[in-house]
């Protein structure tokens, strides 16, 4: 086991000083003659759980950041100092005999499993190393919390299917993403919510991919996706030269 270094200790009672200071006010100091001469009561009953377990829950809440909720083992003035504790910063708490071992791990328990509020949707790009770093999309994309959205491949058309640009790439391609984004839109999701695209072009080329980066980067701008390309012989209707579909993970 490593020893704790006392700087470490003064500046955690520091904070915790500085937490109760500007939360509680100090309870008084009341002579009592019947018990003897110089004997003073701390009147903690005046805190707001009329306990003085108010202020150690209220140093650990502070010092625990940010969590999302807090459970504590005790259903006593213990869980009443954490309850109020937690309540000043919006943080949901919860009583839990049961939980006493993982409360003395310093356990930190989702929100979800107390008032249903779910961890925002989050994503990690990652280009591995022994891979190429592309310029226009991500190798892997790990996203966390929220709920998928599956966009259909959208295709060069206007709102009554009428087809935009013909034998024009550069038109099509803007007309795609365009419809992605709206797509996108009507499911509540952003371009940097998606996690995949792919691209289906007729006939491709390598020359095709600045047309095609100048139309995707007008929707997604610096965000780079996981993308696949695809070279295909035709697509749904004739006259189409490029579709796009999409995954996305958006919070819940």
């Amino acid at each position: 086991m490593t020893a704790t270094p006392a700087s470490d200790w003064a500046s955690s009672l520091d904070r915790a000083r500085e937490a109760v200071a500007a939360a509680l006010p100090p309870t008084p100091l009341i002579p009592s003659p019947r018990l003897g001469e110089g004997v003073l009561l701390k009147l903690e009953t005046f805190q707001p759980t009329g306990s003085f377990k108010v202020r150690g829950a209220l140093a650990a809440v502070t010092m625990a950041g940010n969590p999302l909720g807090v459970v504590t083992a005790s259903t006593g003035n213990h869980a009443l100092g954490i309850a109020w504790a937690a309540r000043r910063p919006g943080i949901p708490a919860a009583a839990s005999p049961a939980m006493s071992a993982a409360l003395r791990a310093g356990l930190v328990v989702p929100a979800t499993t107390l008032t249903g509020r779910k961890a925002p949707m989050t994503l990690e790009l990652i280009n591995p190393e022994g891979l190429p770093t592309p310029s226009t999309y991500t190798h892997v994309v790990v996203a966390a919390g929220g709920k998928t959205v599956f966009i259909a491949g959208q295709e060069p058309e206007d709102a009554h299917g009428n087809l935009i640009g013909p034998g024009d790439l550069a038109a099509q391609a803007r007309q795609v993403f365009a419809n992605l984004r709206r797509a996108l839109a009507a499911a509540g999701a952003h371009a940097r919510q998606v996690t995949k695209i792919t691209i289906y072009v007729v006939h491709h080329r390598p020359e095709y991919l600045p047309v095609i980066e100048e139309a995707r980067a007008g929707v997604f701008g610096d965000h780079k996706p996981a993308d696949t390309l695809v070279g295909v012989e035709t697509l749904a209707q004739p006259g189409y030269l490029i579709e796009v579909d999409a995954i996305a993970v958006i919070d819940s």
